[in-house]
């Protein structure tokens, strides 16, 4: 268990690694789009401004003696009041690349804002010309944006603007995105610690499972091999003994040779289950005819200890899409438990009776009963209820596991009813099909 503790703790660390670096990327991509965001806000502002600006002014130059032109004069004053309220600055530059209007202070000089004109026109701009500029712990942003009157005459604007409330803003928000980051490492250190337990529940109850098989086919393996070994242990001691006087242990250590050969073929069959081995081809089968000869085959078992064996069928066809050998397997298996906990006089029912679109097969024995607290532990590898009298009638404790393996591929269902001292009753539910039906088909 301790190695699954460890394991948890990894798993942690890789979930909460995992999450921090995704937390770590969304908070990053967040930064800069809000970085993105207000420099393209800005940017459009500022074109904005200048558009309204070069425009306003040309209208008072053109319209200057008119009424048209006193309009035009309030509405540029007003936007030179909005422009301060904003703290925006602005400079405009005549035909003659001279300033005709600029705000009482400039953060930038007259020269640097000139070269902007020059690269604005070196790159044959149309538009609006950004450009970021720094200065004395300045974070400007500058537009600069060239207006054509109808008359031909040259306006251009340049708006600029100081970012640093907006780089405020945006520095004030890292600090709660790294103690968002830090929540988010709490929680997923939490939450991936419930995770990793959660998703090596499954891991750690196949290990036991695994570790429990393991001990219980040592031990029912350790058996018959000490059984063969003692009596091969006695031939050895008797050397001059004949065969035939020694037929005994010869015969011991034969029958247990063949119990062990039962328990390795059992167990090589569940793990080709275990490793996803599945029934390739379904066939019709009657379980009405293969009933009959198991019970017909088993009779003579069933004679061995004066015990009644018989078949109680309601319809001369009872058809089923299956594997006839694991059928004839799994009927096998459930009609053998049941002879060898029924005491001598006692009977076995072999009921098979058709139901709506399903053919259910019961088998009813008056043996020694199941405690209702172990039913559910019955079809576990090598468990037995009894385990005293599981050794006189023999078994591997493989044949229920193997009972539920064959059900489930067949997509049945097993039941089990019983009452201690009364009987067992074990019942398969089958999906009935009949020849002919166009559902009724092989699987491949």
């Amino acid at each position: 268990m301790q190695s699954f503790s460890k394991l948890r703790n990894n798993l942690t660390i890789i979930y909460t690694l995992v999450t921090a670096g995704i937390t770590i990327i969304i908070a990053v991509l967040l930064w800069l789009s809000m970085s993105i965001s207000i420099e393209s806000n800005a940017g459009s502002t500022l074109e904005v401004t200048a558009q309204q600006l070069a425009g306003t002014y040309d209208l008072i130059n053109n319209l200057s003696n008119s009424e048209s032109g006193a309009e035009a004069k309030n509405t540029y004053n007003e936007l030179k009041a909005t422009l301060a309220e904003s703290q925006m600055t602005f400079v405009i530059w005549n035909d003659d690349l001279e300033i005709a209007d600029n705000s009482d202070s400039q953060p930038i000089g007259k020269d640097i804002l000139f070269s902007f004109i020059q690269k604005y026109f070196s790159e044959r701009r149309n538009g609006a010309l950004q450009v970021s500029y720094t200065e004395n712990n300045l974070d400007l942003k500058v537009c600069t944006y060239a207006y054509v009157s109808q008359s031909g005459t040259l306006t251009i604007v340049q708006v600029t603007k100081d970012l640093e409330a907006e780089r405020s803003v945006l520095l004030a928000s890292v600090p709660y995105i790294v103690c968002v980051i830090i929540a988010g490492l709490c929680l997923s250190a939490i939450g991936g610690f419930f995770l990793a337990g959660r998703s090596l529940k499954p891991i750690r109850k196949s290990f036991e499972m695994q570790r429990d098989f393991l001990a219980d086919a040592s031990h029912e393996l350790r058996t018959p091999v000490t059984v063969i070994q003692t009596n091969l242990e006695v031939l050895r001691d008797n050397k001059e003994e004949s065969v035939e006087s020694q037929i005994e242990w010869i015969d011991n250590a034969y029958n247990e040779t063949k119990r062990m050969k039962d328990i390795v073929e059992n167990l090589l069959f569940l793990a080709k289950a275990d490793a996803g081995e599945r029934i390739r081809k379904f066939e019709p089968v009657d379980l009405s005819y293969l009933i009959m000869g198991i019970t017909e085959r088993l009779q003579g078992l069933a004679d061995k200890k004066d015990i009644v064996l018989s078949a109680e069928i309601e319809a001369a066809e009872l058809f089923v899409n299956g594997d006839e050998k694991r059928l004839t397997e799994l009927i096998t298996i459930l009609i053998d438990n049941a002879v060898k906990y029924t005491n001598p006089g006692g009977s076995v029912t072999v009921i098979a009776q058709e139901e709506p679109d399903k053919v259910k097969v019961t088998v009813a024995d008056t043996g020694i009963g199941i405690p209702a607290d172990q039913i559910d532990k019955i079809f576990q590898r090598f468990y037995r209820v009894d385990k005293a009298h599981s050794r006189e009638v023999g078994g591997t404790g493989l044949g229920l596991s193997i009972a539920r393996w064959i059900v489930e591929e067949h997509r049945a269902e097993i039941a089990v009813t019983s009452v201690l001292g009364e009987g067992t009753k074990f019942i398969l539910t089958f999906p009935a099909f009949k020849p002919g039906d166009p559902e009724f088909k092989s699987e491949e």
